[in-house]
């Protein structure tokens, strides 16, 4: 239904035209408000509820949504629109290209003393359930929307996976990939992401869709009488929608002193990257596609970084690394291919210089215990020892505080998604 705003003016209630007046705070009515109409609101004559979705509709998707926010105070039936699920999946069709997921908060993986995952929300409108705790819960990945908790006994025996939506709230229990084997060395990540997202999805509204789980295990073995380790790289991945896991792609390297580990993959295109450390200074960038389930070495020259730490990041939708040196300067390169068909890093001119941002006790500098890059922002986590974590911004290279218990420990994950409060129920929606 096209809508013609001048054309209604002399029959739209008021409510609508204060909708976008910024001077009346969003949260200033009183709890019973939508319980008092005015004796003007009751004389004004009331539209048509599918006038009145239209209009709704083309509210701009706003970070923080204060539009929708006024609207569902205007009165019940504004409220109970809004709340619909039909309406919410109209809306998110509707402003596809112009709304975008925004950072709703922090996870933190698990407690000292494994008390289990904790979320911290960075805005004031979205205010999830607890994720599930329990002693050996603890948060791997945060993508497109979910989260993804590993559950092992107290022994320390893997028992499976929980893929959760804090949007939803739906939850679903998953197994560990069969025929991995437990050798005396091995490292592994996960990473959960939508099924849909190699088809174009823009993960608006796929909270309770199909997703994939990406499984990595590297372990290296020792032949009696050899003089080097043989390396495996494993890969599977588990789909919602076929309810089973793939056959193992495998990447294996003979040539290794010591073993290997590998470090929380990045998602850009269709492709999952990650950096596998290898002995204790050969670092390499290995490449999964999420199409052809092919594993093959990205970059096997990152000697330059050598004496650095490293973190794979996306920049402008191409493969990039966070640079952390021994002087606590930040550095960003890009990746481009030369003349030569040659992968060659290229540094930025902009340097981040922690000395002047981190804070310090009694002139000395707090040690910087861990860095990591949330990826879906431009934002990298510092752990600082005795002072906490805090988000330094690439762009405006602001630090700020971010509000974990100081018993967390230092993997904290990036909650991203887009997200509608529900203000008729005064809870989540299940769409």
């Amino acid at each position: 239904m096209e809508v013609n705003p001048k054309s209604m003016r002399n029959g739209i209630d008021s409510s609508i035209i204060l909708l976008l007046d910024r001077s009346i705070p969003v949260f200033s009515l009183p709890n019973n408000a939508m319980e008092q109409p005015t004796a003007r609101s009751r004389a004004l004559p009331s539209l048509m509820e599918e006038l009145v979705e239209e209009i709704l509709l083309h509210l701009p998707p706003e970070e923080p949504p204060a539009h929708l926010v006024r609207a569902a105070m205007v009165c019940k039936a504004w409220c109970r629109i809004l709340s619909d699920a039909g309406f919410r999946r109209r809306y998110y069709r509707f402003h596809r290209g112009r709304a975008t997921p925004t950072l709703l908060g922090y996870v933190c993986g698990v407690s000292t003393g494994g008390a289990g995952p904790q979320f911290v929300p960075t805005t004031s409108y979205f205010l999830p359930p607890p994720l599930p705790t329990r002693y050996g819960y603890s948060a791997m990945d945060s993508r497109h929307g979910r989260v993804l908790i590993r559950v092992t006994s107290k022994d320390g025996s893997p028992e499976g996976l929980i893929v959760c939506s804090l949007v939803t709230g739906n939850r679903q229990h998953l197994s560990f990939p069969p025929n991995y084997p437990c050798q005396d060395f091995c490292s592994f990540t996960r990473t959960v992401l939508c099924a849909r997202h190699r088809h174009g999805c823009d993960h608006l509204d796929c909270h309770g869709g199909p997703f994939l789980v990406v499984y990595v295990q590297t372990d290296d073995t020792v032949t009696a009488g050899a003089e080097h380790r043989t390396m495996h790289t494993r890969v599977s991945v588990y789909s919602s929608e076929a309810g089973a896991w793939s056959a193992q792609t495998c990447y294996t390297n003979q040539n290794y002193y010591h073993g290997g580990y590998c470090r929380k993959p990045i998602l850009i295109g269709d492709a999952l990257y990650f950096i596998l450390s290898c002995d204790r200074e050969v670092k390499i960038i290995l490449k999964y596609d999420l199409c052809d389930h092919g594993l093959s070495v990205m970059d096997d020259a990152l000697q330059v970084f050598v004496n650095s730490k490293i973190f794979l990041i996306d920049i402008d939708g191409g493969l990039g690394i966070l640079e952390f040196d021994y002087y606590s300067r930040i550095y960003m390169w890009s990746r481009h291919v030369d003349a030569n068909g040659v992968g060659v890093w290229a540094r930025h001119n902009n340097v981040v210089d922690l000395e002047t941002s981190i804070p310090r006790i009694d002139g000395a500098r707090s040690s910087l215990d861990t860095i990591h890059f949330a990826e879906g922002t431009d934002t990298i986590l510092l752990y600082l020892h005795s002072f906490g974590i805090f988000a330094l911004d690439l762009n405006s290279r602001q630090l700020r505080t971010v509000n974990f218990n100081k018993t967390c420990d230092d993997n904290i994950l990036p909650y991203v998604s887009f997200y509608i409060p529900d203000l008729a129920k005064g809870k989540l929606s299940s769409r």
